[in-house]
């Protein structure tokens, strides 16, 4: 459902219903396969479903600026292939680990036309009751958590009026925290849920139509995933670095193009 009041202000939303289903005959796990006399997994199924909504509103005040907001719910399942192949004598497809994640989404931001140049800005918020599955010490520990997920995201670009140089740039910042099962303190999360801030640039030049040339340089800052400062599994610190792209690309025809 969409409604435009007027050229300024606008809103949206919308609910829907899910359902996922999974399944799996009866088989050996990995976990079995080097045992003398290995103990199967009965098959089964499940099923779960949710309803779900989203809304949003945007305010544009003069011509070319937005700002929104918007709230959303997010439903999959986790990773069933994960769980299956590590799992041990006596596992049930029907276990909690493999009830869905549920998200509730929250997000502000701004973007805006310059002329030649675009920009966005947008904060967001997440969370979950149970997220998804996490694998520790090569699948000899899974787990889920409680979490909650806060970020900024950011861009910019550039295009000149005859269209044949570009620039612009990106910015990510993600923190998180979650909460383990049977734990009553919350905690950072580790690098498999949370990335190192991450900030991009590119210069771009199209001397004509068929030939484009691109240098891009990406960064990945540092980061402490340690509890405590203690070294574990999934949790290090981590150094920060920077690559550098020069990509160039003819279009020798509609069917060929050459990328060096």
């Amino acid at each position: 459902l969409q409604h435009k009041f007027n050229d300024k202000w606008s809103i949206e939303g919308g609910l829907r219903y899910e359902r996922a289903n999974a399944s799996a005959s009866g088989f050996t796990p990995l976990s079995q396969s080097r045992v003398a006399n290995p103990i199967a997994v009965e098959g089964g199924s499940v099923a779960f479903d949710a309803w779900l909504f989203n809304i949003g509103a945007a305010y544009a005040p003069i011509k070319g600026q937005e700002f929104y907001a918007s709230v959303s719910q997010g439903f999959q399942l986790p990773d069933i292939g994960l769980q299956l192949r590590n799992a041990r004598p006596g596992f049930s497809l029907s276990s909690s680990e493999l009830e869905p994640v549920k998200t509730n989404n929250y997000e502000v931001g701004w973007r805006g036309n310059f002329g030649s140049t675009f920009a966005t800005l947008a904060l967001f918020y997440t969370t979950s009751q149970l997220g998804d599955v996490q694998s520790f010490n090569n699948g000899l520990i899974l787990t889920r958590t409680k979490e909650r997920i806060a970020g900024l995201e950011a861009s910019v670009d550039y295009l000149s009026h005859d269209s044949k140089w570009g620039a612009g740039g990106t910015f990510t910042l993600m923190k998180g925290r979650e909460q383990p099962q049977a734990s009553s303190d919350d905690q950072s999360m580790s690098g498999y849920r949370i990335p190192p801030m991450k900030a991009t640039a590119y210069l771009q030049y199209k001397p004509v139509r068929q030939w484009s040339n691109r240098l891009q340089v990406n960064y990945y800052g540092s980061r402490d995933y340690r509890l405590k400062g203690q070294d574990s599994f999934g949790r290090r610190q981590v150094s920060s670095y920077t690559t550098v792209d020069l990509i160039s690309r003819y279009e020798l025809s509609k069917k060929d193009t050459v990328t060096v």
